[in-house]
């Protein structure tokens, strides 16, 4: 088993489109639209522009009882 499946359900992207897609072209499901994507610059600090959770604390996204809430 990969990371794959695993961040797929994180980022609530349906695991048939993993296998069907293909890495890294189902990651473009986890954005609600490419234009998102395909014009930030492929650096760290444009990874936390888009992505859709940006500005939450990890401790905001956990729960010791339930898990990561993402």
């Amino acid at each position: 088993m990969t990371a794959q499946p695993a961040m797929a359900e994180l980022l609530d992207v349906d695991p048939h489109e993993v296998h069907q897609r293909g890495w890294p072209d189902w990651l473009l499901l986890a954005f609600c639209d490419d234009r998102t994507v395909l014009e930030s610059p492929w650096t760290p600090v444009g990874t936390v522009k888009v992505e859709p959770r940006r500005g939450t604390s990890v401790s905001s996204r956990w729960s010791h009882r339930d898990g990561p809430h993402l």
